[in-house]
């Protein structure tokens, strides 16, 4: 019994070695066959099989040929299932689109033509042996979204496929050209244009019998889509640009112009941090001592040039928080004089002299202050910064100064 068992077991292992054997030449053999693409070797030309007898020379040969033969080469393009439209070939062969060649030993061929029978047929992947290399006409058809490559032999006129590439469909070359917030679209294909702007919406606009739109467009950057679509498929250009605002300077001379003004009022909000010496009656003496301060300013900007303007203002500033063992006002009016410049689109720094404590001239001294900011939005709103400093001799700057922030208005 145990030795018919080992018999058995033998007998199944032997089987599984030659399963495994067999697969394995499988296995080589598919590999070989997707990787090697055979080609059918071929080195006469002219035989019982020629379309055409005794060959061509010329171009109205050519010609002659496909016009008188018309049937065969459909024949031909038919069995060859070939992706084209016949007509298209026949068209450019009668317009002459067509070239000579010379093909040499190696040439490979998609598929050739031959007449049998008296009937069109083809011989797929072909090759060229001869020795020599053989004369024939090229025609680069380009039909259905394809350029075919298809040579003629000037021996037989076997229409043969060389090789086809696709037709791919460009993308717009896009192109934007701006001054400010005017810009101008162009693109050399296409029918509409996708505005996508700053804040991400987005606008489909036409584009004109030149292929552009001009426009106006918010401070920002712009990125624009056009898209080419014909009957190949479609394909997207697209280009970007940062839209600037017109400088806050020139803008304000225009403005100023037009309307015959010398001048362009605004008001403004500001609050901030005064440090300041006071005097503390009971001990005689100055002492620094803080508190917070809330403002009203009033004045008119002159402008002197496009980036240069003087200004003038008075305002009126209320303290919150002053020591009550010192002697000193709980509000004040002031008056200053100072320059601005504008700064890129809409910034500006300047500074000036200003007299402070108007309204009680125990207290009353002069200050230096710098300030600057930028404009908000669109808006003929600005929000500034500004640092000053008090004294006769300004030798205390550290005890006697001030840091405000806040808000103007431009009327213009």
């Amino acid at each position: 019994m145990t030795t018919l068992i080992k018999f058995v077991l033998k007998i199944c292992n032997q089987f599984l070695r030659a399963d495994r054997l067999v697969i394995g030449i499988l296995l080589m053999s598919l590999s070989h066959v997707g990787n090697t693409q055979e080609y059918n070797a071929f080195n006469v030309l002219g035989t019982s099989q020629a379309m055409c007898k005794p060959g061509i020379s010329s171009a109205s040969e050519l010609q002659s040929f496909f016009a008188n033969n018309r049937e065969l080469v459909e024949q031909v393009l038919e069995e060859a299932n070939w992706e084209g439209n016949p007509e298209d070939l026949f068209n450019a062969i009668a317009a002459g689109d067509f070239s000579t060649g010379t093909y040499a030993k190696g040439s490979k061929f998609d598929w050739t033509g031959l007449k049998k029978k008296g009937r069109g047929q083809i011989l797929r992947n072909r090759i060229w042996a001869g020795e020599k290399p053989f004369d024939g006409f090229e025609v680069n058809v380009t039909s259905q979204c394809k350029v075919h490559k298809l040579v003629i032999p000037n021996a037989c006129c076997n229409l043969s496929l060389m090789a086809t590439s696709e037709i791919t469909t460009p993308a717009p070359v896009v192109t934007i050209n701006a001054d400010n917030e005017n810009i101008k679209v162009c693109a050399d294909s296409g029918s509409e244009a996708v505005l996508t702007r700053a804040d991400g919406s987005n606008e489909t606009v036409s584009l004109d019998s030149t292929g552009c739109w001009s426009g106006t467009l918010e401070p920002g950057t712009v990125i624009v889509e056009v898209t080419n679509k014909d009957e190949c498929g479609s394909a997207t250009g697209s280009a970007s640009h940062l839209v600037t605002a017109a400088p806050v300077a020139a803008s304000a001379a225009v403005a100023v112009e037009k309307s015959g003004l010398s001048f362009i009022p605004y008001i403004g909000l500001f609050a901030g941090a005064e440090s300041r010496m006071r005097l503390a009656p009971a001990l005689d003496n100055l002492y620094e001592d803080n508190a917070d301060v809330f403002g009203i300013k009033a004045g008119a900007l002159k402008p002197l040039s496009e980036k240069v303007s003087v200004f003038g203002q008075i305002g009126y500033l209320d303290r919150n928080g002053v020591n009550s063992n010192y002697i000193y006002p709980d509000d004040n009016w002031f008056a200053d004089i100072g320059l601005d410049r504008s700064i890129g689109t809409s910034g500006f720094i300047g500074g000036g002299l200003g007299y402070w404590n108007i309204s009680d001239s125990e207290f009353d001294d002069v200050s230096l202050f710098l300030h600057g900011g930028s404009g908000i939005g669109v808006t003929n709103a600005q929000w500034f910064l500004e640092g000053r400093v008090f004294g006769d001799e300004l030798d205390n700057v550290d005890s006697d100064n001030m840091v405000t922030g806040g808000i103007r208005y431009l009327f213009k």
